[in-house]
């Protein structure tokens, strides 16, 4: 999985395969705020965050296929509104990613149709 940035939007690190620790916390849901385009895609897509205060901490993520397995996760240093992500190494399918950081949260699916 690779992503990168475009404009004003994010620097990755730190991604790591299968490992993320999941905390318990009250989370306030922004996932009716979030947008996620194209979708399907080809396995790159842009995703929208209402995070607020966009220029702190670092959001963490983890995408996960469609029987809820971890597939991948990491870190993004938020920089704007948007991050462009690419997952070329994963087969078409349905996945859902879900991006948090300190009590903000979305959680969006998204599919990758390879004609």
């Amino acid at each position: 999985m690779k992503i990168t940035t475009t404009g004003l939007l994010i620097i990755i690190f730190n991604i790591s395969l299968f490992a993320q620790s999941e905390k318990t916390t009250i989370e306030k849901d922004l996932s009716s705020l979030s947008k996620i385009y194209p979708n399907p895609n080809n396995g790159d897509f842009t995703l929208e965050l209402p995070f607020e205060d966009i220029f702190g901490e670092p959001a963490e993520f983890i995408i996960y296929d469609e029987l809820g397995r971890k597939i991948a996760g990491g870190k993004v240093q938020v920089r704007g509104k948007e991050v462009f992500i690419s997952t070329s190494l994963l087969p078409a399918s349905q996945y859902y990613i879900r991006v948090w950081r300190k009590n903000e949260v979305i959680t969006r699916i998204f599919s990758i149709d390879r004609l």
